[in-house]
């Protein structure tokens, strides 16, 4: 009897280094075994792109770079055929023209190319963001074409193409030279019609409003609608709902500093019924981070919970940390956890998918000493390692874990903690039963005894974790 490589649950948290220069995860898919992952490259003069087989365990089985001299690649989203090849988009930059065209290439599963265009036309940049398949054969895309050099601002698009790749038709969206347009994701109605969420950014004022634009079976406008307020709200996917209607991600700005430039933004779930009338919109913060956002994908799980993902800002550093949240189907947050290798680097989550083991695979960037490709393989409670989610919701790469004394333990609210001394950067988050982060502090480099007062807190048990670039601690404590 053959066992499946996903009959138990996988962990890794894995990033990769193609050649020292620069490397970027931007989609993943999975297969029987493992996954295929889509990724940027730089060279000291170009942007390729890679295509990798990786196994269940994230180890590199087969992988194939594609260049050409003086473009740059930006490849955005992967699929697979209705024969399990696998279909890629993107869009390069050509130096000598500077316009962008968009690229269309399907391989087969030992990587041979089986199909590669382009399309595009002079004078004029098209970019491509997402492509999916369509029920009745072949694929949709989105993305945006720059005409601003004919005066004609940046605009929208289908673009309905067939199992080979050949054009079946294309749409451009005009809502005026005022608005520039740019669509992000699309999902196929009940009806063979489609949805296409983005945003429109008025050029004038600099304001930005989450895009709906509802369409027929052959790309004609029924109608569009936008959702946000006055500053620059943002929506990056949507997701059809099991109970009917569809939920958007995004991000919204909830406060405009013009002094200190020091805005703030929540991640933003808005359910919607078919029309496109609002059910139901929530925020989502991260402890007290003032920028957070859910912009880079959401899926919802046959349970009927939502998971999305994006990111958040720390304070304090002012770096980026890969932000993943569970909520049930009316929002209300399940768990979320924040991932970052690199405390001093920014740290990005661009695409995940459900695995067959119940959790996800996750694709992004993170740092080293180079930028690189990073891939994360987590359970059904977003835990990189088993267990995290009885009290965690931070976890460290390859971070060996070390014990750190807590005086008095159990305490009734100040307490002592010593352990050795911090090298570099570090934070310290206190996490109730229930995984939820009730605290965070700043450790100073160099640090190996400081207090905490927690005498505010709830009686019960908690657990402390610091972490820095080398090193995790961690340890139990109780409040009676």
């Amino acid at each position: 009897m053959v066992k499946s490589l996903f009959s138990q649950t996988v962990y890794f948290n894995r990033w990769y280094d193609f050649n020292g220069w620069g490397d970027i995860g931007g989609s993943i898919i999975t297969v029987q075994n493992g996954y295929f992952l889509l990724a940027s490259s730089a060279t000291p003069w170009d942007w390729d792109y890679l295509l990798l087989e990786v196994d269940s365990s994230g180890n590199v089985m087969q992988q194939k770079r594609f260049s050409e001299p003086n473009s740059q690649f930006y490849m955005m989203s992967l699929n697979t055929s209705r024969d399990s090849n696998l279909v890629l988009l993107g869009y390069k930059l050509i130096d000598s023209l500077q316009d962008y065209q968009l690229v269309f290439d399907i391989y087969d599963i030992h990587l041979d190319t089986i199909i590669s265009k382009v399309y595009g036309e002079a004078g004029s940049r098209e970019q491509g963001q997402k492509l999916i398949k369509v029920s009745t054969g072949g694929y949709l895309v989105t993305g945006y074409i720059d005409k601003t050099q004919q005066n004609l601002g940046v605009k929208t698009y289908l673009l309905r193409l067939d199992e080979l790749g050949n054009i079946k038709w294309w749409k451009v969206y005009n809502h005026g030279l005022n608005d520039w347009e740019a669509g992000n994701d699309i999902v196929e109605a009940e009806d063979g019609g489609f949805y296409l969420c983005g945003f429109r950014l008025n050029a004038l004022t600099g304001d930005r409003d989450i895009l709906l634009i509802r369409t027929d079976s052959l790309g004609n406008e029924l109608w569009e609608k936008t959702y946000g307020g006055d500053y620059r709200d943002w929506g990056g996917h949507i997701t059809k709902s099991l109970e009917g209607g569809y939920l958007i991600a995004g991000l919204k700005q909830t406060y405009k500093d013009l002094l200190n430039f020091n805005d703030e933004y929540r991640g933003w779930l808005i359910k919607i019924d078919d029309s496109g009338n609002e059910k139901w919109s929530k925020l989502y913060q991260y402890l007290n981070y003032r920028k957070n956002s859910l912009e880079d994908g959401i899926i919802q799980l046959s349970d009927s919970s939502y998971v999305s993902i994006g990111g958040v800002k720390d304070n304090a550093s002012k770096k980026d940390r890969a932000w993943i949240v569970k909520t049930d189907r009316s929002g209300n947050i399940i768990w979320q956890r924040i991932y970052t290798r690199n405390l001093g680097k920014n740290n990005y989550f661009y695409d995940f998918k459900p695995t067959p083991d119940g959790g996800f695979i996750v694709c992004g960037t993170t740092w080293n000493q180079s930028q690189d490709a990073w891939l994360v393989k987590l359970d059904s409670f977003g835990c990189d390692t088993p267990g995290c989610q009885l009290y965690d919701a931070v976890q460290n790469i390859n971070a060996p874990k070390a014990r750190i004394n807590i005086y008095p333990n159990p305490s009734s609210g100040i307490i002592q903690i010593t352990l050795p001394p911090v090298q570099g950067k570090a934070i310290g988050r206190l996490y109730n039963a229930l995984g939820q982060a009730v605290l965070e502090q700043q450790i100073p480099a160099g640090t190996g005894r400081f207090s905490l007062d927690l005498s505010a807190l709830p009686r019960g048990w908690y657990v402390l974790r610091l972490q820095s670039n080398e090193r995790v601690y961690s340890a139990k404590l109780i409040l009676e």
